[in-house]
């Protein structure tokens, strides 16, 4: 009975320690493996940073300036939008009809959120703007449904 008590002990502690070194390797195997550099010199960033900033004489006056545009903030336009309509004949059409009875040349273009075609104004870069020129384009009957649409850019 004690072989037997023997023999159980130690199978049980064969199994218990092979199930926690299991557990382990699936414990490493999902950390991250680190690598250490040993052989990096020390290495001063900021003239590294300050290097950068200078524009290299392979760089154009074009490529500065595009990245100049890059990084500037969006513009933020506002434009009058006249009418909207399923066809761009209907568009069109409303262009020429009413086109005489204004000094600034009307647009057409798809607006792909409300799947119709719009007729705008080109935009203006205040508020003020867009809102004063809506108020004087409500005094013609047919442009009495004109109002201000905001455009990121």
């Amino acid at each position: 009975m004690r072989k037997i008590s023997l023999l159980f002990i130690i199978a049980f502690s064969t199994f218990l320690i092979g199930c926690s070194s299991t557990e382990e390797s699936v414990k490493k195997e999902s950390e991250p493996e680190i690598y250490i550099f040993d052989d990096v010199e020390n290495v001063d960033t900021t003239k590294i940073k300050i290097l950068q900033d200078v524009p290299k004489k392979s760089d154009s006056i074009q490529t500065i300036k595009e990245k100049e545009i890059i990084e500037q903030k969006p513009r933020i336009t506002y434009a009058l939008q006249l009418g909207a309509f399923t066809s761009k004949e209907r568009a069109e059409a409303y262009v020429n009809e009413n086109q005489s009875k204004l000094h600034f040349m009307m647009l057409v273009s798809f607006n792909d959120a409300i799947g119709l075609f719009v007729v705008k104004l080109p935009p203006l870069q205040t508020k003020e703007e867009a809102e004063k020129l809506r108020n004087q384009l409500w005094q013609i009957p047919t442009f009495k449904d004109a109002f201000i649409v905001t455009e990121v850019k």
